[in-house]
């Protein structure tokens, strides 16, 4: 299968359309509308929280809550995360900042998940490295390489 047939791994942005102003002026429109909520703008981000890792499950790029365990989609180009669940109580409402692998990396990663037919099994955590997801494919049957 060339790579024009494959589908790449998402992002927020890619998987919906919508950037995440704008996917942010939605959420916020809704919860204040259906629950009385009023959720802060994404400029208004938490400095003392770390960053939280992204990951790849299932072919999203996602951050996991670290207080309620819910999980988002997140976007590579304005990485921060708000929690949809919890509302990110922890931090009084401010969204986090979200940590990516370096771009070479992040391509590698998503070349390599790509070559694997059943987008459920493209996952990557933190820490796990672009020759591991290399082996798992050739375990699997599938290409370890991006093929040009």
């Amino acid at each position: 299968m060339g790579r024009e047939h494959r589908l790449p791994i998402l992002d927020g942005k890619a998987y919906t359309g919508a950037p995440l102003r704008e996917r942010a002026a939605r959420m916020r429109g809704r919860l204040r509308e259906r629950l009385g909520v009023t959720v802060r703008d994404c400029d208004d981000v938490s400095a003392d929280a770390p960053p939280l890792k992204a990951r790849v499950y299932r072919n999203l790029w996602i951050v996991e809550c670290p207080d309620c365990k819910s999980a988002e989609m997140v976007d590579t180009d304005h990485p921060l995360f708000f929690c949809s669940n919890c509302l990110n109580g922890a931090l009084d409402g401010r969204w986090r900042r979200v940590e990516f692998p370096a771009a070479k990396q992040r391509a590698q990663i998503e070349g390599v998940l790509a070559l694997r037919p059943n987008p459920d099994t493209r996952n990557w955590a933190p820490g796990e490295s672009v020759a591991a997801l290399k082996r798992e494919n050739r375990e699997h049957g599938h290409p370890a390489e991006e093929v040009e």
